[in-house]
């Protein structure tokens, strides 16, 4: 430990003028994860010492990264909020969505503070949309007292990329129900708010994917339906994306907003001024302001909190549009032994995300659990020859 340690305080003091060095700086925090947990609580406290004079922010959240302890995160907020109105917008998200990543990678142990999603997470979230109201003079366009209902909703999105990315694939499934089913017509908003680019020196770091293709105002067509969305690729929470967002709702007058997935920004905007209902994309607690939370399937109704009044019960069992139906199978069908421990690895990105490292970390498995077996469910071109070259 001596060694990587001092590696990684070294690295804190240096000046950080690039994602390369941020990435550096993150491979040496990770070196830390498989060590004892009181050997990474102990590193994380001689940090301070031999890293004195570190930027703030880098230096809190490697101490997190190398412990897993999220007190390390209280204190860092706590820094934040203390001169948050004089904080960036965009160094403010960006720290938000790296502290959610790590929580939804499960990096972080949450015995070490109990409360933290209620307490400070959801808080923090909910004053970083405050100050975007605050500063770009957002004002949500209300419903019109005794107004007729427009037969309109509109579906937000943090992030729209294609047919390869589930939670897309899932937009598309809502709109297609919400049409189909329940007569309504559906505007998507593509809003790409999180930080596509380094905002903070948080680490590990985090940046979103953004389709540019998406841009303006456009149909886009999938499996021979059209679909109408609105999609900015605007950096970040510019003012001009917000205002124009706004602008939008505004000329769409939708009966009510509903969001896929948590910390979105535009749908917790119009929170108090139309009905609205987030549909999340992921297990765990969501983020959101919206009137209704969903749960993501098989999770318990908290007691109290900022949740306790908006979640209910919800199970993600949605099937794709075109979906064909179920046939009843065997294992023999497959070729599976029935006594065989069977592990389904299912996606849209096979070929990309079943790489070798992935196949080396199935094979050590594997070499210590001889009646283990995996098979593959998705699209695929190289990887059964991927497959053919391995021992198993």
């Amino acid at each position: 430990m001596p060694d990587s340690l001092s590696d990684l305080a070294a690295a804190l003091r240096r000046p950080v003028t690039d994602g390369k060095d941020l990435k550096a700086i993150e491979t040496l925090c990770e070196a830390f994860l498989d060590r004892p947990k009181a050997e990474r609580a102990r590193a994380a406290r001689e940090l301070p010492r031999l890293a004195r004079g570190a930027d703030t922010v880098l230096l809190l959240s490697a101490m997190a990264a190398v412990s897993g302890d999220l007190r390390y995160y209280d204190e860092l907020l706590d820094t934040l909020e203390g001169n948050l109105a004089q904080s960036r917008l965009e160094g403010l998200l960006h720290i938000h969505c790296c502290i959610g990543r790590q929580l939804f990678l499960m990096r972080m142990n949450p015995a070490s503070r109990p409360g933290f999603f209620e307490e400070r997470q959801f808080p923090f979230y909910r004053r970083i949309v405050a100050e975007i109201r605050r500063r770009q003079a957002v004002v949500p366009p209300a419903r019109r007292a005794g107004g007729a209902d427009t037969g309109r909703v509109v579906l937000v999105t943090n992030q729209f990329l294609s047919l390869r990315h589930q939670p897309s694939r899932d937009l598309l499934s809502y709109a297609a129900l919400l049409e189909d089913r329940c007569g309504r017509e559906v505007v998507i908003l593509n809003t790409n708010i999180m930080p596509s680019d380094i905002h903070s020196l948080f680490v590990p770091s985090f940046a979103a994917s953004v389709e540019t293709a998406f841009t303006g105002k456009q149909m886009v067509e999938v499996d021979g339906r059209a679909y109408r969305m609105l999609s900015s690729v605007e950096p970040c929470v510019s003012p001009g994306k917000i205002g124009w967002f706004m602008e939008a709702m505004a000329a769409l007058d939708p009966d009510a907003v509903l969001s896929l997935g948590g910390s979105s920004v535009v749908a917790d905007l119009m929170a108090g001024t139309r009905p609205t209902l987030c549909i999340p994309t992921t297990t765990g607690a969501t983020l959101s302001l919206a009137d209704i939370v969903l749960d993501f399937g098989g999770g318990a109704a908290p007691a109290d909190g900022p949740l306790a009044r908006s979640w209910r019960p919800f199970r993600f069992l949605h099937s794709l549009a075109g979906a064909a139906p179920r046939v009843a199978g065997s294992r023999a069908a497959f070729g599976l032994e029935e006594d065989a421990f069977v592990c389904a690895v299912v996606g849209n990105r096979l070929d990309d995300e079943a790489d070798g490292a992935f196949l080396a970390m199935l094979e050590a498995l594997f070499d210590r659990a001889p009646r283990a077996v995996a098979v593959f469910a998705g699209h695929t071109g190289a990887l059964p020859r991927r497959l053919a070259a391995s021992r198993h």
